[in-house]
């Protein structure tokens, strides 16, 4: 057997060198998280004026359509959108677009006792129980009913409501004819 001895002794040089180093790249590491914080920071307000400029010009643009197609009537159409948020959840940029998508249907379905802003108010009311009802945005409702009401039946049918011209056809004839003689009749499926 050989024995060999082990003569050891402690130095904290190679330690005390180790320890530089890790401060030097905590150090680095400091400044790195300041500079990305700094960069991140002005991403996102760079992003959020982006956004802000784009959602005030859509408003505008907004403003601009619903005053072409409600004319006189364009006042009342806004002042529904300044309380949509809260009656429909809608943003007043996406309630006057709302309404301008209606705005055909609003006028031709106006009458004596409901002006065209009472119809799209009607309209956005429905469309926004639709679409607390089967789950989907209000937004998302408006185009199914514009859809609908342009006669496209399919649309609709992918929530359990037929109005084909069928199932309409259907539904009168189990009316009694006194109450359709003479009748106006319009017809929402919502």
């Amino acid at each position: 057997m050989i024995r060999i001895p082990i003569i050891s002794e402690y130095k904290d040089k190679g330690f005390k060198d180790a320890q530089k180093g890790v401060k030097g790249i905590e150090g680095s590491f400091k400044k790195l998280g300041r500079t990305m914080g700094v960069t991140f920071g002005a991403g996102v307000a760079l992003d959020f004026g982006r956004q802000a400029i784009e959602e005030a010009s859509r408003l505008n643009e907004s403003i601009n359509a619903v005053e072409v197609t409600f004319g006189k009537a364009a006042e009342a159409v806004f002042a529904l959108s300044e309380n949509s948020a809260e009656t429909v959840g809608l943003a007043e940029a996406d309630f006057n677009e709302f309404a301008i998508k209606m705005g055909g249907f609003a006028t031709q379905l106006e009458t004596d006792t409901m002006s065209s802003a009472a119809v799209v108010d009607d309209m956005a009311m429905r469309a926004a129980d639709f679409a607390s009802v089967m789950n989907i945005s209000v937004s998302e409702a408006g185009n199914i009913m514009r859809s609908t009401l342009a006669g496209s039946s399919e649309v609709i049918r992918d929530y359990g409501i037929d109005v084909s011209a069928a199932a309409v056809d259907s539904g009168l004839r189990r009316l009694p004819d006194s109450l359709i003689g003479g009748l106006h009749l319009c017809i929402y499926a919502f």
